[in-house]
């Protein structure tokens, strides 16, 4: 059984190694649930980042309700991140930090076609960014050829 360290260790190279696509959960103002995929960049540890303008459905939500819940996951391995926590505009010097580490990603990425990449277009349609600082942090790991005889032995609940 892997230990809580390693368990953290391996949520957080699964985040920063992985295609770094996620779905966004958002509430709307009627209390019913959004989901919509986001790009994101990984923070210092289980804290990330997201663009998107003013207009769409998860801007609004924001601004009514912060509460955001978000995962990434792949198979067959099983292997999820799952965090909930709130979304904050960030500040000046966050977007600073963090718009050229996205611009570099874009760089690296060979998906062309991809929303983010319109940067330009974007930001005349009043581009935001967002910091998500969690609340929990839940990673499952079932990276086995054969069945567990219970996903509570992978499951890891690594901020609560």
């Amino acid at each position: 059984m892997t230990s809580f360290k390693e368990a953290t260790r391996e949520a957080l190279e699964f985040l920063r190694s992985y295609s770094n696509v996620g779905t966004l959960a958002t509430i709307d103002a009627e209390g019913r649930p959004h989901a919509s995929p986001v790009y994101f960049v990984m923070g210092e540890e289980f804290d990330f980042f997201f663009l998107t303008t003013q207009g769409t459905h998860k801007a609004r939500n924001i601004r009514e309700n912060e509460k955001v819940a978000f995962s990434v996951g792949t198979g067959p391995e099983y292997i999820c991140v799952m965090i909930q926590g709130k979304a904050v505009l960030t500040d000046t010097a966050e977007q600073n930090q963090i718009l050229p580490i996205i611009s570099e990603s874009l760089e690296k990425s060979k998906a062309f076609n991809i929303p983010i990449r319109k940067l330009d277009d974007l930001k005349s349609q009043n581009l935001v960014l967002y910091k998500v600082v969690p609340e929990k942090v839940t990673f499952l790991n079932i990276n086995s050829t054969q069945e567990p005889k219970s996903n509570a032995d992978y499951l890891y609940h690594l901020l609560d």
